[in-house]
Order: structure tokens, then sequence, then C-alpha cells
């Protein structure tokens, strides 16, 4: 129906044309007479009937979009509207038959009447239902809105019986309509047995914890609602309480959860009713495809991450879990964030020659899935694609497509719309840096409007004279920093507070204009800072980017200026916990880069109230955040500390200081060294063998294979320092790391520790040896991720 529409339109502006040209011939052209020449008759009515029916299907397709969506609407009321618009379209022939008989004018009245009434029959409230003659017109209940509803498990597994209210409706993923559900499924207001009654005191609604295997979910419906006002019918979206079962492979979930959404225009809802539980079976194959994930990555690596088209096919297998966990994996294993661009390339097709329209049907592929996910993210797969093959698309195209976006209030909403602005953000920086000194498309427009709908940090983003001008301007008329007396259209609502709109995006704005602008108004833009970070809700003390756009001036930006304030207010912030203040304190120092000091880190140590007990995993926490060049010094000087308040505490009792005694004071003192340790900082290894090689090694090799067999990728330099000590047991425990992390460096470490001089050590060589062999042997076939469920 939709082609057949959007093909009658040429088809009548080729009639109109045509009676147009027939027009510009003498001989057919009307004259005043009584009776005009049949040529000009025949032009005349077809010109007439032309320009009716092009503006029917406007009426139609374009006003309310209703005979777009006829395959949404129950049978009855789309039949309605086909009458309705054929009854129209035979009064808009009669009517230009008129002028076959010389009477034009009264043609063009009663067609602009047809026009009016065929609005009129077929308008409707918006998301509420028919307008008052169409619901006079139709069939009773013809309207009723057409449900769909998806039942399916949060985690994808698929062949899950699902139950509601007693009633078995099917096996995850399926889909039935709203009336199916309801034909089945009878409503209850209350449980069903088995149901358990909340304890004493506890509300029923609030109570999570029911015996049975009967769950709670709220599934989102429609209801009539009378709306007296319009003498009319409306429908409603409704949450009701249902009790839900599932289960999987013959056994019940258990701590199960459901939830409902959706939505639509009126016409048809979609809604999502997502449950979720746990079965045991599923803990089985969530390890076994842990497994053939881990051998996967090996295979990389043992390849030297030389991997093929194979590799890559089976590695998506595992999805959007399975790229979150080797981006994870990237940050301390660099080389295979090449092998994720890979994995995109491969995924998408992008080459550095493909073509603009392969890099066109890309972008509609990933605006395609993002929508259907209603999710977008810079991190994730979608987005790293968008990185990699933005620069392959017409700039022209996307600055038009995003355009049309901007005039839709309707696609504006859409996830996909985040993509082209990532696609015209991305765009606008490549033309700069190629051409800083010029206004780009982009900038002449998109930022006009996205100033039109007032959203100036996108626009303030894009840069551009226009949102230059325009922010000046403001700022210029109100110069008021903060308060609601500044008025809504002059301030802005962020952090808990109300601040100058105009004076918070010139601050956050990146040009030489903009730059201007910050050097004469330094002091205003110190004032905002301190208002963002020092007020009652930024109880993180978070400080704003614009803070750290001068760091090319030294000791003279404003984040270095600042810097004694921020350390002063971070003291009161939210959590409160010493560990979480002292990261705080660093973390603002990494952003000043080569202008903090190793004495500067230290200082925050020293000013740091650790009122709390001093637990060593709270300080590797704050440890972590150090720099890598800053690790070592500023880690020393908190061990000397600490140190010196242990071997205080053994003074104060007797003991010699270098005595192996458990001390709570010690722990930190531990932790901090092996912190070191895992950085590969051999003077601490020393320091720890020293302490504990002798008498308490099981401890020590439990404190070191606990670095060795951590979550994060553990760094060659400990592998290296543990594979040449004089203790074999540490040796071996080198050979645990090497088999978890089979990379290049880690190999050589391996064939030395082959023929190692203890026989044990070489035994448990020649075992990690073979199970490497014997991954790098199995097909990638064998490695694909298992389903859940059939």
């Amino acid at each position: 129906m939709n082609h057949i529409l959007y093909g009658f339109i040429p088809l009548a502006f080729i009639f109109l044309i045509a009676g147009l040209i027939s027009l510009s011939k003498k001989k057919n052209r009307p004259v005043s007479a009584p009776r005009t020449n049949t040529a000009a008759s025949i032009t005349e009515t077809i010109i007439l009937f032309s320009a009716g029916c092009i503006a029917l299907i406007c009426i139609s397709c374009f006003n309310n979009g209703i005979l777009l969506k006829l395959r949404e609407l129950r049978p009855a009321f789309a039949m309605t509207h086909i009458i309705i618009t054929a009854i129209a379209a035979a009064f808009l022939l009669s009517a230009a038959l008129l002028s076959w008989f010389g009477r034009t004018a009264m043609a063009v009245i009663l067609m602009t009447i047809i026009f009016f009434s065929y609005n009129a029959a077929i308008d409707k409230a918006p998301f509420e239902g028919p307008g008052y003659i169409m619901a006079r017109i139709a069939p009773k209940d013809s309207w009723v809105p057409v449900v769909n509803y998806t039942f399916e498990i949060n985690n994808g597994l698929q062949g899950v019986e699902v139950w509601i209210n007693g009633v078995f409706l099917g096996t995850t993923p399926f889909k039935m309509t709203g009336d199916e559900f309801n034909k089945k499924v009878l409503f209850l207001t209350e449980p069903p047995e088995g149901f358990a009654k909340a304890p004493e005191g506890v509300p029923q609604e609030n109570w999570k914890q029911p015996e049975g295997n009967w769950f709670k979910v709220q599934i989102v419906g429609i209801e009539k609602e009378e709306n007296i006002s319009r003498q009319g019918i409306s429908y409603l979206s409704k949450f009701k309480d249902y009790y839900a079962k599932i289960k999987y492979a013959g056994e019940w979930g258990i701590n199960c959860i459901g939830t409902s959404g959706g939505g639509g225009d009126f016409y048809q809802y979609d809604y999502e009713v997502s449950l979720n539980g746990h079965f045991s079976v599923t803990d089985k194959i969530e390890q076994e495809n842990r497994e053939r994930f881990n051998k996967l990555l090996q295979k990389a690596r043992l390849a030297d991450y030389k991997v093929d088209k194979e590799w890559l096919a089976t590695l998506d297998t595992y999805g959007e879990r399975g790229w979150r966990d080797v981006q994870k994996i990237a940050e301390n294993e660099k080389e295979l964030s090449e092998i994720l661009d890979r994995w995109v390339k491969w995924k998408y097709g992008i080459s550095d020659d493909m073509t603009q329209k392969q890099a066109g049907k890309d972008l509609d592929d990933i605006c395609h899935q993002v929508d259907i996910k209603r999710d977008y993210s810079k991190d994730s797969f979608e987005g790293r694609a968008i990185e990699l093959v933005y620069d392959k698309l017409d700039v022209e195209y996307i600055v038009k497509k995003y355009e049309k976006i901007l005039k839709s209030r309707n696609q504006r909403s859409l996830a996909s719309a985040m993509v082209l602005y990532q696609v015209i953000e991305l765009w606008d920086k490549k033309l700069n840096d190629e051409e800083a000194d010029k206004t780009n498309i982009i900038e002449k427009k998109i930022t006009p409007e996205l100033i039109k709908l007032e959203d100036f940090r996108k626009a303030a983003v894009l840069g551009g004279p226009e949102i230059e001008k325009y922010l000046l301007r403001q700022y210029q008329r109100e110069k008021r920093i903060e308060g609601v007396e500044l008025g809504y259209r002059n301030y802005e609502y962020t952090m808990g507070m109300f601040i100058n709109k105009w004076l918070y995006h010139l601050a956050f704005m990146k040009s030489p204009v903009a730059q201007e602008f910050q050097e004469k108004n330094r002091q205003e833009i110190m004032k905002l800072a301190e208002l963002i970070i020092n007020n009652n809700f930024n109880r993180e003390r978070n400080p704003p980017e614009f803070l750290f756009y001068d760091l090319n001036l030294g000791e003279k930006s404003m984040a270095y200026e600042y810097w004694a304030s921020y350390s002063e207010h971070v003291e009161s912030s939210f959590p409160s916990f010493w560990w979480e203040i002292l990261k705080k304190r660093w973390d603002y120092l990494n952003r000043l880069g080569s202008l903090a000091t190793e004495e500067m880190y230290v200082h925050c140590w020293k000013i740091t109230k650790r009122d709390a007990p001093l637990m060593g995993g709270y300080l590797q926490q704050a440890l972590i955040v150090l720099p890598p060049d800053k690790r070592k010094p500023v880690t020393n000087v908190i061990v000397k500390e600490l140190l010196g308040i242990a071997n205080k505490k053994r003074q104060e009792i007797g003991l010699d200081i270098n005595a192996v005694h458990y001390f709570q004071e010690d722990e930190p003192v531990d932790m901090a060294r092996e912190f070191l340790v895992k950085s590969g900082d051999e003077e601490s290894f020393q320091w720890l063998f020293f302490k504990y090689g002798r008498n308490q090694k099981n401890y020590l090799k439990g404190r070191l294979e606990q670095n060795v067999m951590d979550k994060s990728t553990p760094e060659h330099s400990l592998i290296q320092i543990l594979a040449k000590n004089e203790d074999s047991e540490l040796r071996k425990l080198s050979l645990e790391a090497i088999r978890k992390l089979s990379t290049a460096a880690n190999r050589k470490i391996l064939e030395k520790l082959l023929n190692d001089s203890d026989e044990q050590v070489r035994s448990a060589a020649k075992q990690v040896a073979a199970e490497l062999e014997e991954i790098k042997n199995t097909p990638v076939s064998e490695l694909v991720s298992e389903p859940k469920g059939n």
C-alpha cells in the first residue's frame, strides 16, 4: 500500500505538468465564452483532478499518516479508512468534471470542502484515539490499538518455558498479540496458590521472595477510558500485576525478576516482557563458554595476534559480551586493540578502498541495529565501527541526513540520531584539522539548526561563527553568573544549581574566538568552576572539563591555580572514605600532567585523614591511580611511613623490628610492596622474599599467586622475576601465569624453564608447553560460543 501511494504522487505530478504544457498552446486555453473547446476542458479537468489527488495523498499520508499504517490497524478500521478515502477520491473526480462544463470556480470550491471534510473525518487526537467523526463512522471497537508482546529472557537464553498466572504461553523467545494474551491469561486479583505472603509488617508489593517458584511481573497493556470532553474513547497504557514461572531443561528458575516496557503511537503498541532467573544448567554452559573464549584468545597470542577471518568469525559468536571482555583485557594487552579493529572491519567490510555506497550501507545497518536495541554508546561495537567508517562517507549527504533528523521531533529521539551526531562530530573535527581557519559545511548547516533547538552543548562542541556570535551576544546581555534570577532563558540547570548558560558554554568551546573570550574572562570562568565544584549537589566534587583547557600556560593555568582549592573541597566529597578522597586528589594531579610533581602526590597522601582502619586492599585501590612514572617513588615514601608505624608497634611490646609476626599495621605495608611487585619492581620482591621466604614461604607463595592469577593481565616483568628466582616453587608459579598469558615474551621464559635444573620445574614446564600446543592445534570451529538454549 505504501509503495502504491508514494508511486501515485509522481504520476499525479506528471498529469499536472502535462496539463500545464497543454495550456501553453493558445488553442487549449479556456476562454470566457459559455462553453470552451474540448481540448481546454480536458486540460482543465486533468489539472484539477491531479492537484486534488496530490492534496488528498498529502492529507492522508503526511498529516496523520493513516494510510501508511493500514497494516497496523484492525481490518475493520483499515477498511473504514480505505472506503472514506475512496469516497473522497470519487467526489474529487466529480468536482473536477465540473470544469468540463465550464464550472471551474464551483469545482475549486467543492474540492476545498472535500479536503476539509476528509481531513476532519480521518483526524485523531494524538496518542488517544480516533477523532469525533471517525469514532462514529467506524465499527464499534474497531479502533482498539493492536498490541504485540515479545517474551524473552534478559541474558538471551532460548527455550525457556513461560507460565503467566498458571497458563503456559510458550518458550522464549516468542511473540503474541494482546488479544491472544488476554484471551489465554485470566487476570488474578489475588496471588495464585504457592505465592508466598509477605511477612508481618512488610507490604505485599515490596515482598520479592515468593515461594513455589512464583514471581511477580508488571506487564504493560492498554485500557479503555471514557473521554467525556471529546465524547469519545481513549486507550491508555497501564501496568498490571501478573504472576510468572519459568522453567528450563526441567528446572524451575529461582531468584527471578521480570520487567516490561515499550510503546507506540495509538494504532499499534509493541511491548517487551523481559524475564530473568537462575538455572544451574546455565552455569555449566557459561563456564564452558568462558573456557572456549580463553582458548580462543590464547590461539591469537600463540599466533602473535595474526588471526584470520575464521578466527574473527568465531570471536563474533560471543557477541557483545565478547566485545566487552576483549576491551577490558586490551587495557593491559594493547595488541588486542588491533584485533578489535580487525573484528569491526571484518564484520562491516570496512577497507581503505571501500566506496561511499558501501560505507553508507554500513551506516544504515548500524542505525537499524541501534534503533532495535534502543541504545547506543561510543564505546560499543557500533561506536568503534563509526570511528572506522565515517571518513568514507559523503559529508554533504551526512549533513542533509542529520538536518532532516533535527527537523523531525520523532527521529531526534531515536538511538540512530546519536549515531549520526557522532559522525557529524568526527567529520567536524576532521575538517577543522584540515582547514582550521575556514567555516566548514557542518558549522554552516548543522550548528544553526542546533541553535534553533536550543541544544547549545552540541552546537558549542561543533562550533562555528554562528554559535560564537550567538553566545557572545547573549552573554553581553546577561553577565551574572548564578541564580534563578537570571531567568529561564539565561540559566542552565547543572550539578543541582542554576548558572549562566552563556558563560557555561563559552567556557567549554574550543576555538580561537572562544579562547580569546576565556582569556579576557578568566576570573568569571574560575568563579563558575568554583560554583560547580563546591555545591551540595555535586557531592563527588567532579571538576568541569573546561578547567583544564589552558594547561599550556603551565603554573599560570586555571587548573594549576585552582589545585589548592580543589584539594580542600574534596575533603568533604562523597564517598567520604579516605582512599576515595586520595584517589580524587591523585586523579586531579594526573590531569595536570607534567605540572604535577612527585612531591605533590606525596603531599596528597600526607594530608589525607586516614581515620578509618588502614586496610591494605583499600590502599591498593588508591595506588592503582598513580601514573607509571610516579608509582615507585610515591609508593616507597608511603611504605617508609607505614613501616615506621609497624616498627613502632613492635618496639612498644618489646619485639625485634625484624621479627616475623603478624600485626594489623603490617598489612598495608605488605600490600603496598605487593603493588610494586606486581608492576615488576624487583627491589620490593626481594624485600617480601626476605621477610617471608624462609619462615612463611607458603604465605608468600599465596600472596604472589594472587597477583599472578589476578583477573587483570599479569605483568611480564613479574613473571620474569619469578622465573629466575632461586626458589623452585616460585619458578613453578611463573608457569601458571604463562599458561594464562602465552605471549611471545612469556613463551621465551617457558623455553628457559623447559631446561631448568629442577626436575619438577621441567616437568611442570613440559605440561604447560603441551597444553599450549594442544590449544594451538585446536580447530577454531570447536571454540564457537555455545548458544544459550536450543
